[in-house]
């Protein structure tokens, strides 16, 4: 562990937080029924030495875990095999490190009590960014976590943001079936042969989605026995995610203000990248509140993509006359 972690607990709960990405993880609630429900899942490498002569890797990565914002949202240049109705746009590599400088450097703590840390971010000097902070408020009589997040902008500029919330993933682990207006699998392909989705297709349930080898797919409930990596957004969502673990007897419940972020991305990843540091060791389900085109550089966000042709804001305006706030909520309960 880490020996610049920050650490917060409670009757109801315990949670680390580290500087890198201002990730929060591990997250533990003490529930109800007297169990533990562990929340958030943790790279298997984030306290392993790098290999000698490792290949770099962004820093969001190096200990990968739980829950971070990023801002711009974004890390993919233009994919592979690309649906048509995605041909066009100013796909661009990002000028920010994958996900933004906030996810991949060190925060540096500005306020901390018994029940609250206040972390903070400066971008570097002439980024349109000046600043993001987050505090971090676990809730005194409930196993419940509050994050509230304010951006402070040099200049006005339209960027897409989004909140990493990355949960275990295990066998027995289902999702409530979430509300949205529309859904959509990846419009391209996320990595060959794994995944679950057709890819370039909409759907309106999740227990229904096209799958990969015909037929339909429910993401509510998901099968471990061969490794998956896949993708899909959830747009105009009009109600939180909620994971259900069914041996714990105990359920989580992420909620947010899907006014500024009407979107959910659902990032599924079961053993499927190869890459290091993967190695196919990883298992996790990203639930990522967001205003962006999927994974799509800030470029593409920003254009008249097919999520915002339809009404859904895929990037926030931000401007220097008025901090940006938003919040989050994570809440774990007994079945």
């Amino acid at each position: 562990m880490a020996a610049d972690t920050w650490h917060l607990e409670w009757p109801r709960g315990a949670l680390e937080v580290q500087p890198r990405g201002g990730m929060i993880g591990p997250l533990r609630f003490r529930l109800a029924n007297g169990r533990e429900l562990s929340i958030f899942a943790v790279a298997p490498w984030s306290d392993e030495p790098v290999p000698v002569q490792a290949p770099a890797i962004p820093g969001h990565l190096e200990r990968l875990r739980g829950a971070f914002p990023c801002l711009p949202f974004g890390m993919a240049s233009e994919p592979r095999e690309l649906a048509p109705s995605w041909h066009g746009l100013p796909f661009a590599e990002q000028a920010d490190p994958p996900h933004g400088f906030c996810a991949n450097e060190d925060w540096r703590m500005v306020a901390t009590s018994d029940a609250t840390l206040s972390l903070r971010y400066d971008y570097p000097d002439g980024h349109a960014i000046a600043s993001i902070r987050q505090e971090i408020r676990p809730d005194p009589t409930a196993p419940a976590l509050d994050i509230a997040i304010e951006v402070i902008a040099r200049r006005p500029v339209r960027l897409p943001f989004g909140q990493h919330f990355i949960l275990r993933l295990k066998e027995n682990i289902e999702l409530e079936p979430p509300d949205f207006a529309f859904g959509l699998t990846y419009p391209a392909i996320v990595e060959p042969g794994l995944m679950l989705t057709a890819p370039r297709r909409e759907f309106a349930a999740l227990t229904a989605v096209p799958a990969s080898g015909g037929g339909k797919i429910d993401l509510t409930r998901l099968r471990l026995e061969r490794p998956f990596e896949d993708v899909v957004q959830l747009c105009g969502m009009r109600g939180p995610v909620t994971a259900i673990d069914r041996a714990a007897q105990a359920g989580v419940r992420i909620e947010w203000d899907r006014t500024a972020l009407p979107s959910c991305l659902l990032w599924m990843s079961n053993k499927g990248l190869s890459d290091y540091p993967w190695r196919r060791r990883f298992t996790g389900f990203g639930i990522e509140p967001l205003a962006a085109a999927f994974d799509f550089s800030t470029e593409v966000s920003n254009a008249a993509n097919r999520i915002a042709e339809r009404g859904i804001a895929t990037a926030i305006a931000f401007t220097p006359e008025r901090a940006w706030r938003t919040r989050f909520r994570v809440e774990g309960y007994s079945l």
